[in-house]
C-alpha cells in the first residue's frame, strides 16, 4: 500500500516513467487480487451461499464468522460427572472420546453366508461400468458451487469455472486416466 501511494504521489506532481507506471499497475493489480481472496475467505466463512462475489460488506461477514466461531466454542466439559474447564483439557477429553468412539471391543462378527442379496441387471450393470460421457463431465464442473475451499492444487471450483475452455482438456484427461 505504501508503494502505491508514493507511485500515486510521484505522479501527481512529477509524473511517471514507463517503468513506474508498470509498477503501479502491478502493485494494484496485487492488491485487488489480494482483496478479492479475502472477500472468498470471509464468505466462505460466513458460510452464506446466496451471497454473490460482489457483495463486499465484510462487516456483515465477520459478523457471520464470529457468530460461528462463539456457537461452535466449547468453554467447559463434562464427562462422567468431571468438569473440565482448562481448553487442553477439554481438548484432550473430545481427541479421547472419539478415540475411544472408533474402537471395537467385540470379537464377534456377523456371518452373511446363506444370505441372499439382491442382484443388479446386466443393463444397468454396463449402465454403471460405462465411460462418463464429455458433456457429462462438464456439467458437472458447471454445476458446482464456485466458493467452497480449495483442492489440494490450490485452485477454487470458480476458477475451473472460469477457465474452463482453458483447462477442458486437462479435466477431461483425468477422467482418461481414471479408465
Amino acid at each position: 500500500m505504501g508503494a502505491l501511494g508514493s507511485l500515486d504521489a510521484k505522479d501527481g506532481v512529477l509524473g511517471l516513467t514507463e517503468t513506474e507506471m508498470f509498477k503501479r499497475n502491478e502493485v494494484r493489480s496485487q492488491i485487488e487480487h489480494l482483496l478479492s481472496l479475502e472477500e472468498i475467505s470471509w464468505r466462505q466463512k460466513s458460510r452464506m451461499l446466496c451471497i454473490k462475489e460482489d457483495d463486499h460488506n465484510t462487516k456483515f461477514f465477520h459478523k457471520m464468522a464470529n457468530s460461528h466461531k462463539r456457537h461452535n466454542h466449547l468453554s467447559f466439559l463434562e464427562v462422567d460427572g468431571v468438569i473440565y474447564e482448562e481448553g487442553a483439557e477439554v481438548a484432550a477429553q473430545v481427541v479421547q472420546f472419539y478415540k475411544t468412539l472408533y474402537q471395537e471391543f467385540e470379537e464377534w462378527r456377523p456371518f452373511v453366508e446363506g444370505l441372499e442379496f439382491d442382484q443388479i441387471e446386466e443393463a444397468e450393470r454396463g449402465w454403471m461400468e460405462r465411460r462418463f460421457e464429455k458433456d457429462e463431465i462438464i456439467q458437472v464442473v458447471r454445476d458446482m458451487e464456485g466458493d467452497k475451499a480449495p483442492g489440494k492444487d490450490g485452485f477454487f471450483m470458480a476458477f475451473f469455472h472460469h477457465c474452463l475452455r482453458v483447462v477442458e482438456s486437462d479435466v477431461l484427461a483425468v477422467f482418461e486416466e481414471f479408465y
